[in-house]
């Protein structure tokens, strides 16, 4: 076994402390370390300027993405803060991942999930992000697998383990059928950090550990539900649904913001005072495509209920005509009986019908 040290310069003004990571690896696993003075590095969010005009390139690519995101999973996998801009959440689906303004709640990029972490090819299970201390970085889960990433800029994998493996470490009580579903992590300051994890189709409980830059935990906790900083009230996600994606912002802004989204809605908090809960899918648009074939629906019922209402009536009418028909007695065999009216004759103008039994008729109807 050879041990691999990745030493990183915090900043290349300060050189006070190099960051020190150090995973034992075998060589033949070949962990590749990208450049990271790699001019093509891309960022993982747009200019700081929520006003800034989206390329119309980029808003094609949103429209595309959302008419896939209504037509498939309508899910989002994950969601944690953006690490350049706390006013703007990543929301991960499938194979992409969308940057939202907070508070417009307008999607302003999209990218692949490989191109900026390239390690992880979609699907992720939960993401939480860290930039109050430098240089930042990223966690995120998959199957049972941690994801440990550093930089908030450049993100670069140091590590992966075991989830279970990884918490049996730390004395926590691991199923190996549970998987996290949602992960917040935030920094009061640079020494208190604190991990919050959820767990799949579980409201019962949380775990809720403090975490160094390695990703250390130490004072891990079990809680009936997700804890916030403590500027929020304990029970602010206490009735929320099925956590599909948890982002807090701690520290960098006040009060505290949190940001959560459940199996339909997104919420977003300022403190404990919230600031809107929407649909997931009006935000993608999904609700207009869905108002759209419940009107072609509407249309379609409303175009059988006249269809039906015109039969009944040409039924009703047939019978009705028919009914008639049968108390009118249109006789064919009545004829004049082979005499001549003599001319001046009393009641010659009131010339008798009799039928061929020689009965008289009151009435000829035709």
């Amino acid at each position: 076994m050879n041990t691999l040290c990745i030493y990183y310069l915090i900043t290349i003004l300060s050189l006070l402390q190099p960051l020190v990571v150090c995973e034992s690896k075998t060589t033949e696993d070949g962990l590749s370390i990208p450049d990271l003075d790699d001019e093509d590095s891309d960022d993982t969010s747009m200019s700081d300027d929520s006003t800034t005009p989206i390329p119309s390139d980029m808003q094609s690519q949103i429209e595309s993405k959302k008419q896939d995101f209504c037509a498939y999973s309508q899910s989002i996998d994950a969601a944690t803060m953006s690490t350049s801009d706390f006013n703007k959440v990543l929301l991960f689906t499938g194979a992409h991942y969308f940057e939202m303004d907070l508070e417009t709640t307008a999607l302003v990029k999209t990218k692949k999930i490989k191109d900026t972490w390239p390690e992880l090819d979609g699907n992720i299970d939960a993401a939480c992000s860290v930039t109050a201390r430098e240089p930042g970085g990223f966690l995120f889960t998959k199957g049972s697998t941690f994801w440990l990433y550093l930089s908030a800029t450049e993100p670069l994998l140091v590590n992966t383990s075991h989830m279970n493996d990884y918490l049996k470490y730390y004395g926590m009580d691991a199923n190996s059928g549970d998987k996290i579903a949602c992960l917040a992590c935030y920094c009061k300051d640079f020494y208190d950090c604190k991990v919050t994890a959820m767990f799949k189709n579980d409201r019962s409980k949380s775990i809720t550990c403090n975490f160094d830059l390695y990703l250390n935990l130490a004072d891990c906790q079990q809680k009936p539900f997700p804890r916030g900083p403590g500027d929020l009230s304990e029970d602010l996600l206490r009735d929320l649904g099925y956590c599909k994606g948890m982002s807090y912002v701690v520290g960098v802004v006040t009060p505290s913001t949190v940001f959560y989204v459940d199996d339909v809605y997104m919420h977003f908090w300022k403190g404990n005072n919230k600031i809107y809960t929407k649909p997931v899918s009006e935000l993608f648009g999904c609700f207009t495509n869905l108002s759209m074939a419940v009107a072609m629906v509407g249309g379609v019922i409303l175009v059988l209920v006249i269809v039906v209402i015109v039969v009944v009536i040409v039924v009703y009418l047939t019978k009705s005509s028919k009914g008639m028909d049968d108390d009118v007695t249109v006789v064919t065999d009545a004829y004049v009986p082979d005499h001549k009216a003599k001319i001046g004759a009393p009641n010659d103008d009131k010339m008798k019908l009799k039928d061929k039994r020689n009965k008289k008729i009151k009435r000829l109807n035709i």
